[in-house]
């Protein structure tokens, strides 16, 4: 869905969130699923690109940011 939406409209800010927002409901154990820690933040990233006044693209990227080095931390201190 988000996909086609961008084919259409490469510069449509919104899809990118919204597809980095999809993404982070999938993001379980950090090791297993780093990609799609990764690729949502190169969404939130994008939709800066498009509209550098974003404040939903911030709040997303910092959440998910600060909810990875949460996951990290709790990984290394289990080992």
């Amino acid at each position: 869905m988000f996909d086609q939406a961008l084919r259409i409209n490469p510069n449509y800010a919104n899809a990118y969130n919204n597809k980095g927002m999809r993404l982070d409901r999938f993001s379980g154990v950090v090791l297993k699923n780093l990609g799609k820690f990764s690729e949502s933040i190169i969404m939130y990233d994008q939709v800066l690109r498009i509209n550098p006044n974003d404040a939903n693209a911030y709040k997303n990227k910092g959440m998910k940011l600060k909810l990875f080095l949460r996951r990290c931390t709790s990984q290394f201190r289990r080992t």
